[in-house]
């Protein structure tokens, strides 16, 4: 039994799948190049929609606290305050809760 780790395997078991079929190391590093393409490009669409969430989340507090100034200005400070807590609040569980890979991913790591 071989064990190895990483995308590519030892050079001397590539040269046997070589002998035993042609092209065959050719195929192993299209695979890894091809999957290495494919992670890549999640990331970047990972970082555009992080982005993007940000954006919204941005745009939101915002509009929450224009909300409760409005309601300052009209004499509802008890509401302002309600608004700006839940803001608030919101926030802060999406800051403490986003740095946490998800369950699913979590799993998959305790299990390798």
């Amino acid at each position: 039994m071989m064990l190895h780790q990483g995308p590519l395997p030892p050079a001397e078991l590539l040269a046997e799948y070589e002998r035993v079929l042609p092209g065959a190391a050719e195929r192993v590093f299209t695979m890894a190049e091809t999957e290495q393409s494919a992670r890549h490009e999640h990331m970047r669409e990972t970082r555009t929609f992080r982005r993007r969430g940000q954006g919204f989340a941005f745009v939101v507090m915002l509009g929450a606290l224009l909300v409760a100034g409005i309601a300052v200005v009209l004499g509802n400070a008890v509401e302002a305050k309600w608004i700006i807590t839940a803001a608030l609040g919101s926030a802060a569980v999406v800051a403490l809760t986003s740095g946490r890979p998800p369950k699913d991913e979590k799993e998959k790591s305790n299990r390798s």
